[in-house]
C-alpha cells in the first residue's frame, strides 16, 4: 500500500472509530496503521468531533426537528455547511496533507451528529431492551466510595453490542460548568489504562439512567469506576475523586 493510500486508509478508520461502526477485522487494522504511522493521526478529527457533539448535545430540545432545518440537511451536507446562518464552530488547523480527507469527515460528522442529536431519545429504550434481551448480558453493581457511600446502583454491558447503561441512585447533582463525572472501564486484556466510557452530567438526584459511552472496543471488562473531573473530562484520570465502582463477578 502507497503512502498516500495508507494515509487515507488510516483516516477512513479513524473516522470510522469516532463514528463508533468498525468491525472486529477495522479495529485490528487501524491499532496496525496506528502503531506504524503514529504521525498520521494529529487528534485534529476527533477533536472536532467533540467539540461537535458538545455544542450539540447542550442545544437539544425535546421539540421534533423544524421541517426548515430537515429539509437543508436533506439537501446534502456541503450545503448545509455552507448555510451562513449556522453556528460558527471553531476547530484547530489542519497540514495540506491530511486537508482534503479531513475537511470532507468534519462536513460529514456535522450533518451526523445534528441528525444523531434529534433522533438520540427515542432510540435509547429500543437500544436498552436489546441490550437487556443480549445473551452476553453483564451487569455488577456500584458501591459509593468515600463522600459518596450513598451511591447505588448497576452498569449493564454487552460485549457483542459494544453498548450498555448505568442505573445510578444518590449521585449528587453536579455543576458542569465546574466538575463533571467520568466513567472508566477496565479491560486488562485489552491494556493497563482504563477505556474512557463517556462523560456525563446528573441534573435530578433520583434515579438516573446513564448510557455507557466506549472510546475504544470493550471485550472482557472487569470494573466500571466512576469519577469526578474537570469539565470535559481528562484523557488519563489521577483518581482524585472516586465516586463509585462497579466489579464484574
Amino acid at each position: 500500500m502507497s503512502n498516500s493510500a495508507t494515509i487515507q486508509r488510516l483516516e477512513e478508520l479513524e473516522a470510522g472509530r469516532i463514528f463508533g461502526d468498525l468491525s472486529k477485522e477495522e479495529w485490528s487494522e487501524w491499532e496496525t496503521l496506528s502503531k506504524e504511522h503514529p504521525d498520521i493521526l494529529d487528534g485534529s478529527l476527533e477533536w472536532t468531533a467533540a467539540q461537535l457533539d458538545s455544542t450539540l448535545s447542550t442545544e437539544i430540545s425535546e421539540k421534533k426537528m423544524p421541517s426548515g432545518l430537515t429539509n437543508r440537511v436533506k439537501k446534502g451536507t456541503t450545503d448545509f455547511v455552507a448555510e451562513p446562518e449556522t453556528a460558527t464552530i471553531e476547530t484547530p488547523s489542519f497540514s495540506t496533507r491530511n486537508s482534503a480527507p479531513i475537511a470532507w469527515a468534519v462536513a460529514a460528522l456535522l450533518a451526523l451528529l445534528l441528525i444523531l442529536s434529534w433522533t438520540i431519545r427515542p432510540a435509547t429504550n429500543s437500544v436498552l431492551v436489546d441490550i437487556d434481551g443480549s445473551p452476553d448480558r453483564v451487569e455488577t453493581s456500584f458501591a459509593g466510595l468515600g463522600d459518596y457511600e450513598q451511591v447505588s446502583g448497576n452498569a449493564v454491558w454487552s460485549d457483542e453490542l459494544q453498548q450498555g447503561y448505568m442505573s445510578l441512585e444518590g449521585m449528587p447533582v453536579n455543576d458542569p460548568t465546574k466538575r463533571q463525572y467520568q466513567l472508566w472501564i477496565v479491560d486488562p486484556e485489552r491494556d493497563e489504562a482504563p477505556v474512557d466510557g463517556g462523560v456525563f452530567d446528573v441534573v435530578d438526584a433520583g434515579m438516573v439512567r446513564i448510557p455507557i459511552n466506549a472510546k475504544l472496543r470493550v471485550d472482557e471488562p472487569q470494573a466500571f469506576v466512576i469519577t469526578l473531573e474537570q469539565p470535559g473530562g481528562v484523557v488519563k484520570s489521577k483518581q482524585e475523586v472516586v465516586v463509585a465502582l462497579a466489579k464484574a463477578s
